[in-house]
């Protein structure tokens, strides 16, 4: 492979899309479906299947050095739309260049519990907010890698298909 991407060079977090949060760290949610065991006779074991479109609960942290506006802020119990600008140092090994990756994440954030950190002299309190994610989205370069809103049932993988749609039309939803 002749390009690979090293790392993140920095990042950047805003609420709805301008008012600028000042972070140390995110932790991204993890994203597992729900799954069906399936087990009888004739198998030696059992076996579990991705539930189409149903996924486990998402919760993402954003840490912050110490108290601050948007600590607070995103404290309030409401639904916050967040969007990560990330710029990732990417290698190209044949062309001998370090080019830039923009990988922008939008995700809907529900304030379920914070932190306090911990006070003591000459050291950051180190606080945290974490939340429920109902929507999340994932672009690299501009480009959609998926989408997955669990209150719309909508789930766009990498290919652009929405595997959700068949299930919309068997529930009669209008999306």
């Amino acid at each position: 492979m002749s390009r690979e991407i090293e790392g993140t060079i920095a990042a950047y977090v805003y609420e709805n899309g301008v008012n600028f949060l000042g972070l140390a760290k995110v932790d991204m949610p993890d994203i597992s479906f729900k799954t069906f065991t399936s087990s009888g006779l004739g198998m030696c074991g059992d076996v579990e299947h991705g539930a189409l479109c149903q996924f486990q609960p998402m919760k993402m942290t954003l840490h912050f050095r110490d108290t601050n506006t948007a600590f607070y802020a995103l404290s309030d119990q409401r639904i916050h739309q967040l969007t990560l600008e990330v710029a990732k140092q990417v290698h190209e090994y044949q062309a001998g260049e370090i080019p830039v990756t923009g990988v922008k994440y939008v995700v809907d954030f529900e304030p379920l519990k914070t932190t306090g950190g911990s006070i003591e002299p000459a050291t950051p309190q180190n606080v945290t907010a974490e939340g429920s994610v109902s929507m999340f989205k994932e672009f690299i370069n501009g480009i959609l890698e998926r989408h997955i809103d669990v209150t719309k049932y909508i789930y766009i993988g990498h290919d652009g298909v929405d595997r959700a749609a068949p299930i919309r039309k068997a529930l009669n939803m209008a999306y």
